[in-house]
């Protein structure tokens, strides 16, 4: 009898050692608050010549969601989105920024080098879109200007699990974006756009912190 309760008691113990948190089949989700900054490069051009260029910083402020189905033990993809302020130029005395919004949809994907029972790390890449309202004031003049472009995402993270379905999540990536200017509105009216080309590119670094939750599969 001793014997059977020692075999079962190491058959236990090895299953726990050898759990993983990151399962095939697994669905789990991710949410947190993301900071981030920002180079930025802005560039206009008139019949294909180039007008001006101005490079300047910026910070965004967002929440953070994501949602993956692991297809491998070392593997998951899903989708995600960020929404939040955006801000530049705070301290600028001729203008004054309010208001800048910054959406992005994207697909996510995780490959995860450490998969223990409570915790995983993970390197991920992801592809997206990027939509950003910017508006600013610089008296008497509003100014109105709408982007778009394609993101890209390389980040590592971790989960840390503190009960069985439920943790904390911590993220960081950098992310390059490539914005082209499509709506231009100054104080209510729409300019014409036809032989201008205005586009934004950035380069940034986040950080997120959050919470985790995996579903059993």
């Amino acid at each position: 009898m001793k014997k059977i309760a020692l075999l079962i008691t190491i058959i236990a113990f090895g299953n726990q050692s050898f759990s993983q948190s990151n399962i095939p089949g697994r669905f789990s989700l991710s949410a947190g608050f993301d900071a981030g900054i920002h180079y930025t490069i802005s560039e206009s051009k008139y019949n294909g010549t180039v007008i001006g260029q101005d490079t300047s910083g910026a910070a965004t402020k967002l929440f953070q969601f994501n949602a993956h189905y692991s297809f491998a033990k070392w593997f998951s993809a899903g989708l995600g989105f960020r929404k939040g302020s955006y801000l530049e130029d705070p301290n600028d005395p001729e203008s004054k920024y309010e208001s800048n919004t910054v959406g992005e949809f994207y697909l996510d994907t995780r490959f995860y080098f450490v998969n223990k029972n409570k915790f995983n790390m993970y390197g991920g890449f992801s592809l997206g879109s990027t939509r950003l309202n910017y508006n600013y004031t610089q008296s008497p003049i509003i100014i109105t200007q709408d982007y778009a472009g394609p993101s890209v995402r390389l980040g590592i993270g971790l989960n840390w699990y503190i009960s069985k379905f439920v943790g904390f999540w911590f993220n960081t990536d950098y992310a390059g974006r490539n914005f082209t200017l499509s709506n231009y509105v100054i104080n209510g009216a729409n300019q014409d756009l036809t032989n201008w080309n205005f586009s934004l590119k950035t380069k940034g670094v986040h950080l997120t912190f959050g919470v985790c939750i995996k579903f059993k599969s």
